[in-house]
């Protein structure tokens, strides 16, 4: 199993704006071990913004800027599937069930570690995947999102 990190800058409206995507590739299951979520703003305010990782299911990730998911051995080949960050078209099949969700203070960044044998683990599907966006309906920083994630 091979390791991997990526990350996706993307900015807050008030509309959902997917920050990054990763999607299955050839190899199947991938599962999410870590991640960061910050935001960047010149003059930074008190405020609260919700931070959402959901699945996507049976239709494509959406329309973005092509990401490479860096592995974290060089030894190891590159991942097989589909990373998108700063999405112009999101998701279509986002699902009901979020994976993950929080109230994140603007001013401070939060990070996530699975226990072990914890970890979110998307399913053996073609076009599944995980998206990750925070939203807010007024303030407008830059989302960054870092995640490291296993196939």
């Amino acid at each position: 199993m091979s390791d991997f990190f990526a990350i996706g800058t993307q900015t807050v409206n008030s509309t959902t704006i997917t920050t990054i995507t990763i999607e299955r590739g050839a190899n199947g299951r991938f599962r999410v071990y870590d991640f960061t979520s910050g935001f960047t703003l010149a003059s930074p305010s008190d405020n609260l913004l919700t931070v959402t990782a959901d699945r996507f299911g049976t239709t494509d990730d959406g329309a973005g800027t092509a990401e490479v998911g860096a592995p974290v051995d060089t030894a190891d080949a590159a991942f097989s599937g589909n990373i998108l960050v700063n999405n112009t078209t999101e998701p279509t099949s986002y699902l009901t069930t979020e994976l993950f969700h929080i109230a994140q203070h603007m001013r401070a960044t939060y990070r996530w570690v699975a226990a072990p044998g914890k970890e979110l683990v998307m399913p053996d599907t073609a076009n599944a995947g995980i998206g990750f966006f925070a939203d807010h309906a007024s303030v407008t920083p830059e989302h960054v999102m870092g995640v490291y994630f296993s196939e």
